[in-house]
């Protein structure tokens, strides 16, 4: 196990390398590092650099398939195939564009037809004035492309690493002043094609499955988390998207590891039943002489199935990246079944951590990871008995249904301890009601509303997938009545103190100390780091300006010991996106601050303005100098 951590160590570790060796340094490490795998005191460091090799070679192949600098801001002919569901409204659509062939766009509104072709495979792109599209669509159209980027402030959403991440090579918008013709579906012949035909068809189908819930009869709430739940559609969310962070619920309200742990078990079942009823029938064959044989157990089936059936679910999610973690641990669990292996937790939990590095290189870098791993480590520390001192009265204990009942409620307390860390680093605010609502949101969420969102997207005929439908609009319904008698100002709590190393590291702490068994006298002293922190928790600060990067347009903080003052918020981007929400606020939680005592707006152009509602809504102002022409709710 300790080799697959170093190896998964080596490759996560060039996520904060500031730059890239060439490839012949790392072939000519590589060939000299192999030799040395004969000594066994060796082979821990080797799985250590090997692991480097692989992170420092995926960041070339990264690179090599992002646009070169020498074409930023270029016009490009493209010539490729929508996939994804396209984001459409009045003004524009915004969609993901598989690139078969790329050019430089002469000035004379000619391809350069000796040019070589730009190496780029997948870009973002918008379409102003288009909203017709649809996935699976070839174009032949000039476009403008940037290279990734994204805003550079402390602790705020990486919008470049989002790219790379999701491997958009260029972003960039259609020239609409140039003809853009539709080209004939290609059929899937070269493997360049077949290797994106499954992308395509799942793209598809997930439009098509769109275009009929939004066609039922559902409430907007109710249409919108089915979307979530059935094809990962997150953006009809964004209404309620402060709503559901408030009380910690999510991870439930889209397609996460949850959800597709929860349909491989319901495969498992499904299919273990689909062979129980397989051997009974043989059973009658035999006993009535048609059949050589009774019966075959196949014990090979039902973990087939439930592979199979969170691989359908993956790719009806479109193949994001929580989903394929989530796949990857369950192709690990379903193989160790197949090959007759009992493996620990932890060291399937190792395996899995192992490929998710080898796939995603970056996933290190993102919320996401932190939070799955640290509740899948926590619930495995939880329920295995970790001493074996302890190990009998464990079990012997494990028996009482209190015990079990304290056990499922206290993980839920342990769970807001231990992702506080990641949660403080990330976002700077944690939820304090998500143990309790997720006590009764889990189970009515994976049961109730799951299911009947799944059972008609299965189900062809629209009569029928639309009474499940709504039937799911009513459970969701039903949860949020419970949840709006949850009173507004409960919810969030802000990091008290500025977010640093030495804070997450004295949190970390306190909360395994205070996991500890109730008899270790070291408990309470492991709370000591966080406690003094909470003491001097008001650094002498004379005054902090800091100018935050929203692109065109401005905001700046101006900070002292007890006063926080924001002048000017930027420019709301879109409905899902503002500076205000989306950089100001993150930035002042990771410093401690949980309201404003000044914003002052120094005049109503969008770039300085736009960003002022939202930041209101999260993050209220005591005091407010703006002009009458500002737009502000208090909603």
């Amino acid at each position: 196990m300790s080799y697959l951590i170093m190896l998964s160590v080596g490759i996560f570790s060039v996520a904060w390398w500031s730059s890239l060796p060439s490839l012949g340094s790392i072939f000519v490490v590589l060939l000299f590092s192999l030799p040395l795998w004969a000594v066994a005191k060796l082979r821990l460091p080797l799985c250590l650099l090997l692991g480097i090799l692989w992170g420092l070679f995926s960041g070339h192949l990264l690179i090599k398939d992002s646009l070169p600098a020498a074409f930023d801001g270029e016009d490009i002919l493209l010539t490729g195939t929508i996939v994804g569901l396209v984001d459409s409204n009045a003004k524009r659509s915004r969609f993901a564009f598989y690139v078969d062939s790329a050019q430089l766009f002469n000035q004379s509104g000619e391809s350069a037809g000796n040019a070589q072709n730009i190496g780029i495979k997948k870009i973002l792109i918008s379409w102003y004035g288009k909203n017709d599209l649809r996935p699976g669509d070839r174009w032949q159209l000039v476009a403008r492309l940037r290279q990734p980027r994204g805003f550079v402030n402390p602790r705020a959403f990486d919008y470049q690493l989002w790219l790379l991440q999701q491997a958009y090579g260029a972003t960039g918008y259609v020239r609409s002043g140039q003809g853009a013709n539709k080209l004939q579906n290609k059929p899937f012949l070269r493997i360049q094609s077949m290797l994106s035909a499954p992308v395509i068809i799942s793209s598809v189908l997930r439009s098509t499955l769109r275009e009929r819930i939004e066609r039922a009869e559902l409430s907007a709430r109710g249409r919108a988390v089915i979307l979530a739940l059935t094809i990962g559609d997150k953006k009809r969310l964004s209404s309620w998207w402060a709503d559901l962070a408030r009380m910690g619920i999510v991870h439930l309200l889209v397609i996460s590891g949850l959800h597709i742990g929860l349909i491989a078990l319901l495969g498992t079942v499904v299919g273990s039943g689909l062979i129980r009823l397989v051997i009974v029938g043989k059973q009658l064959l035999y006993r009535a002489g048609l059949c050589s044989s009774s019966s075959q157990s196949m014990p090979w089936a039902p973990p087939l199935c439930g592979l199979l059936a969170a691989f359908l679910y993956s790719l009806l999610a479109g193949f994001s990246l929580p989903t394929q973690r989530a796949l990857i641990a369950v192709l690990v669990i379903v193989t160790a079944r197949l090959c007759y292996r009992k493996i620990t937790p932890l060291l399937c939990m190792s395996w899995a951590l192992l490929l998710i590095a080898i796939s995603q290189p970056l996933a290190v870098l993102m919320a996401g990871f932190w939070l799955s791993f640290t509740a899948v480590g926590l619930l495995i520390w939880w329920f295995v008995p970790w001493q074996s001192t302890q190990r009998g009265s464990l079990l012997r204990a494990s028996r009482s249904r209190i015990f079990s009942w304290w056990r499922t409620v206290s993980v839920q307390l342990a769970l807001l301890v231990a992702m506080s860390v990641p949660l403080f680093l990330f976002l700077g605010k944690v939820s304090l009601l998500a143990p309790l609502v997720n006590l009764v949101a889990i189970p009515w969420i994976s049961f109730i509303t799951v299911p009947l969102s799944l059972l008609g997207a299965l189900i062809p005929f629209n009569s029928v997938a639309e009474m499940f439908w709504q039937w799911a609009d009513w459970s969701v319904a039903a949860l949020w009545w419970l949840l709006d008698a949850i009173p507004q100002q409960l919810g969030f709590i802000v990091s008290p103190v500025a977010i640093s190393p030495l804070l997450l590291s004295a949190v970390a702490l306190a909360g395994f100390s205070l996991l500890l068994p109730k008899g270790l006298a070291v408990r309470w002293i492991g709370a000591l780091p966080l406690a003094l922190f909470l003491l001097f928790r008001h650094p002498d600060i004379p005054l902090r300006i800091t100018i935050l990067d929203v692109g065109q347009g401005l905001a700046v903080t101006v900070e002292t010991q007890n006063h926080t003052l924001v002048y000017d918020t930027g420019v709301e981007y879109s409905e899902q996106f503002s500076a205000g929400s989306g950089i100001i606020a993150p930035y002042l939680w990771q410093q401690g601050r949980d309201f404003i005592n000044t914003t002052i707006i120094s005049h109503e152009d969008a770039d300085h303005s736009g960003g002022f509602a939202s930041l209101q809504k999260v993050l209220p102002s005591q005091r407010l100098l703006v002009g009458p022409a500002v737009a502000y709710t208090d909603k």
